[in-house]
């Protein structure tokens, strides 16, 4: 893999199982990106929480420079995503 891991594929395989509960709910999850939307501030950091928890308690950790946090728009796979709508990047 790109990715410089040995075994990457189980890795995000892994990351899928831990937080598909959160698919189609307040979460994307690709590879090794990991977004989540809300519509107020109050639920993006209840979701935040969630993410986050459910990362800890699967000994998975995620990197704190990597990390953006109440974003009203992110680049996503040559999309920009915020506002309830998507655009070309």
């Amino acid at each position: 893999m790109l990715f410089g891991l040995t075994n990457a594929l189980n890795i995000f395989c892994t990351l899928n199982k831990v937080l598909a509960p959160f698919f189609d709910r307040f979460g994307i999850i690709y590879l090794d990106d990991i977004i989540i939307y809300s519509k107020t501030l109050e639920e993006d950091v209840r979701h935040l929480w969630k993410v986050l928890h459910t990362l800890r308690n699967n000994v998975l950790y995620v990197k704190k420079e990597r990390c953006s946090f109440v974003q009203e728009g992110v680049p996503f796979l040559g999309h920009i995503i915020g506002k309830g709508k998507h655009y070309m990047d």
